[in-house]
């Protein structure tokens, strides 16, 4: 379970989140344009075996860098995110200070 906690962290999601943006900036949006539709059509299509509904985030996440209304949701998230990985540092910050009083 221990395991399974750590690969789904908040920190490795934004690492992951963070490298993916340096990525797509670098792409040409002749690219990441019909890459991020053809993801979203294909999540739509997560009944057949080949598809699956991980490519619908994914495409989204994709065309995100060149449509304002998803960029602007991408970064609420990430802020979101940021927020929670704080709230958490200092949640265990605190109870290892209470440990080491007791």
């Amino acid at each position: 379970m221990e395991r399974l906690r750590n690969l789904l962290s908040a920190e490795r999601l934004l690492d992951a989140l963070d490298a993916f943006e340096g990525w797509n900036a670098r792409q040409s949006p002749w690219l990441r344009i019909p890459l991020g539709l053809s993801l979203c059509l294909g999540g739509l299509l997560s009944v057949l075996p080949v598809f699956g509904l991980w490519m619908l985030p994914l495409g989204l996440l994709i065309l995100s860098e060149d449509i304002p209304w998803f960029r602007n949701r991408r970064e609420k998230f990430e802020g979101w995110l940021s927020k929670l990985i704080g709230a958490r540092r200092e949640r265990k910050k605190a109870l290892l200070e209470d440990s080491r009083r007791s």
